[in-house]
């Protein structure tokens, strides 16, 4: 229970795999789809 639950060394080593992969595609067209339904 003492350990850290985020560490941003991770967040950063991965990031680029993630931007660069389907992940990051992905999400931002359910987020969109979202906004889109909600009229925003």
């Amino acid at each position: 229970m003492d350990e850290p639950v985020w560490d941003a060394t991770v967040f950063s080593r991965n990031r680029e795999r993630v931007l660069q992969g389907d992940i990051a595609q992905a999400f931002f067209e359910a987020v969109l789809a979202q906004a889109r339904e909600n009229n925003l």
